[in-house]
């Protein structure tokens, strides 16, 4: 069942079903991807998810496609904010299609080029996915270093701390 979000947001259902027949359509035209395809099946994934639709997978699979098509280019702006978009999209992506490896990749990229504090709190959790749990505290305290939010990274820190005596 539907979380039924405010009217005109990107996950409401008129809105949702837009995007999808927009993205297929493209597909099916044989359109080059570009980053506004990436955006359009990145957001759709996470409306799925967010309502525990697991539609989500197929679209996250989708996503990465896209992304990995794009990279193939070697398309970089000047602050390579394209890259970064593209490595966010393909963490996340990974992350919930399981694949942690590829995920913690994309994130210690992302860091590389433009980090944010989102960015260490991802891999943070990908790592704990891993087991490395001393690497996974080590990121949350960098989550908390750059801005985050200090109550959640302590509450993981504590979690991985007792977990993983």
């Amino acid at each position: 069942m539907f979380v039924f979000h405010k009217k005109n947001s990107p996950c409401d259902p008129i809105s949702l079903t837009r995007s999808e027949k927009k993205f297929n359509k493209a597909e099916k035209k044989g359109k080059d991807y570009t980053l506004k395809y990436a955006d359009i099946s990145f957001n759709i994934a996470e409306c799925y998810r967010q309502n525990n639709d697991t539609t989500y997978l197929s679209w996250y699979r989708k996503n990465i496609r896209v992304c990995q098509n794009l990279s193939r280019r070697d398309f970089c702006d000047k602050e390579n904010k394209f890259t970064s978009q593209i490595l966010l999209q393909m963490g996340h992506s990974s992350f919930y299609l399981s694949n942690y490896n590829k995920a913690e990749l994309c994130f210690q990229k992302r860091i590389a080029i433009n980090p944010l504090p989102e960015d260490y709190y991802m891999l943070a959790l990908t790592l704990i996915k891993l087991e490395k749990i001393p690497e996974a505290i080590v990121e949350f305290n960098n989550f908390k270093s750059k801005g985050g939010d200090r109550k959640k990274a302590d509450e993981w820190i504590k979690f991985c701390e007792d977990k993983y005596k």
